[in-house]
């Protein structure tokens, strides 16, 4: 029975549109328009389609014609699929309403599918088009159950700008910030006069069990900070900026925890930008590693206080 088969080639965003199971087909892609007639059936040859694009091909075809309002995003390898008003989306987006409103396929169609993306960042990034907000609900947690709201926040602002959606960016932001106050805030009144610190190098993270106490949200902030610095590159990130004044207040104390060291040691360009915040407040910030047989061995100095602070 002929029918619409839709396949995609992994070099190259344009769906690939062929008639199958007829006398003939007809190809179509972003190079060139062939047809080719009297292609015969061969009676050898499995009859239903086999991969993604070709499994799905009739239920898209029906979507495309009978809803032209919305527009379907496929992720997570193109097994889950959402649907989203396209004036909303477009509006939101620079990527999307180049994508949904250009010369590309994926206006024709109304369907793109979009790689490399945290399959919870994609499904908060459309919640909150929708709804104003997103959240972290438990069956997230029980398929991610390292993952924080921190994390979230952090997820939600690299897909909102690696997509161009401002609005994302503005609501993540201020989010983090506020949750990453209240983080140290009340590990402050915990320890008001030293910092507990639970963190071990010789425990990978995976095998560490969830801490909900004041030390353990403050080890998921830190641990939060390492998965931006790991997805961003650039000294001037506004999420990076908010980090450094979120953790400027309470410094002096952070520096005493050896994960906080750990961080400013081998983290990628954490070091250097906090001296370039530091600088920023016209204040000094160097970070002296002495020959050391453990963590205790590590010292920072900064002028602000003027002080070296063993851990």
């Amino acid at each position: 029975m002929p029918g619409i088969s839709v396949s995609q080639n992994e070099n190259s965003l344009p769906l690939h549109l062929t008639v199958v199971g007829a006398s003939h087909y007809v190809a179509f892609n972003d190079q060139d328009t062939t047809e080719v007639v009297n292609q015969p059936e061969d009676p050898t040859q499995p009859t239903q389609p086999t991969d993604f694009w070709q499994i799905c091909s009739l239920q898209l075809l029906n979507e495309i014609l009978q809803d032209s309002t919305n527009v379907r995003i496929y992720y997570a390898n193109g097994t889950k699929k959402i649907t989203i008003d396209r004036t909303l989306i477009c509006t939101h987006s620079d990527f999307f309403r180049s994508a949904f409103n250009g010369s590309f396929m994926e206006a024709q169609t109304g369907t793109i599918r979009i790689r490399g993306d945290f399959p919870l960042a994609v499904e908060a990034m459309i919640m909150f088009l929708k709804e104003g907000y997103y959240s972290f609900d438990m069956t997230a947690r029980r398929t991610y159950p390292r993952l924080t709201m921190l994390d979230m926040h952090i997820h939600a602002y690299l897909i909102a700008m690696k997509y161009c959606i401002p609005a994302l960016v503005r609501h993540s932001i201020p989010e983090y910030m506020r949750m990453g106050t209240n983080i140290l805030r009340c590990y402050v009144q915990a320890y008001p006069t030293a910092w507990s610190d639970t963190w071990s190098n010789s425990r990978p993270l995976e095998n560490r069990p969830f801490d909900d106490s004041p030390a353990g949200e403050v080890e998921q902030l830190l641990d939060s900070i390492s998965l931006l610095w790991k997805n961003t590159d650039r000294p001037n990130d506004p999420m990076r900026f908010a980090v450094m004044k979120t953790l400027e207040p309470f410094f002096n104390r952070l520096a005493r925890l050896k994960m906080f060291a750990s961080l400013c040691m081998y983290l990628d360009g954490f070091a250097e930008d906090l001296r370039l915040f530091f600088k920023y407040q016209g204040l000094d910030f160097n970070i002296i590693e002495t020959p050391m047989r453990d963590m205790n061995q590590l010292r920072f100095y900064s002028m602000k206080g003027c002080e070296v602070v063993d851990l």
